[in-house]
């Protein structure tokens, strides 16, 4: 079973708090919303951050505004939330049908536009255990010196 690293927790409830919690600490911390890839990533110690801040409870980040100068979205507006707004279906398709195709039901639920858009560059290698990783050498994105490549067959410096 994999677990968590330790670390510090803040749930801030404005972007004031947000702000103050991020700032107290620049390059230590993890932003984390909805969490369906960054507690993922943290069990994979992809991360360790010494705070972890969950803005989940900023309700001023959740929003679909219809504007006269366009949509304007909030980072914790859920992907579930825009594929099925009645603005962004009329107006924006393509941008409904992409959200409401984004991995299954429970993810979109949880997961945010704002975290989908940060989301940490994947690829096979990077997204294993450390004791997985180890094992290879480390890679550039995580520890190492080397981008490796997976295929069907081998595996391979890129």
């Amino acid at each position: 079973m994999l677990t968590l690293p330790s670390f510090e927790w803040a749930r801030p409830r404005t972007v004031e708090e947000t702000l103050a919690a991020l700032s107290d600490r620049p390059g230590e911390t993890l932003v984390v919303a909805g969490g369906t890839d960054a507690v993922p990533n943290l069990k994979h110690r992809l991360h360790e951050p010494r705070l972890v801040v969950h803005i989940g409870g900023v309700r001023e980040l959740q929003f679909v505004r219809d504007a006269e100068d366009g949509l304007h979205l909030g980072a914790l507006v859920t992907l579930a939330e825009l594929a099925r707004h009645p603005v962004v279906r009329r107006d924006f398709p393509s941008l409904a049908r992409a959200a409401g195709l984004v991995a299954g039901p429970q993810l979109r639920n949880m997961g945010t536009l704002g975290g989908n858009l940060c989301l940490d560059t994947r690829c096979t290698y990077y997204n294993q255990t450390y004791f997985w990783r180890s094992a290879l050498g480390y890679c550039l994105k995580k520890d190492g010196a080397a981008a490796w490549r997976r295929t069907p067959r081998t595996s391979r410096r890129c």
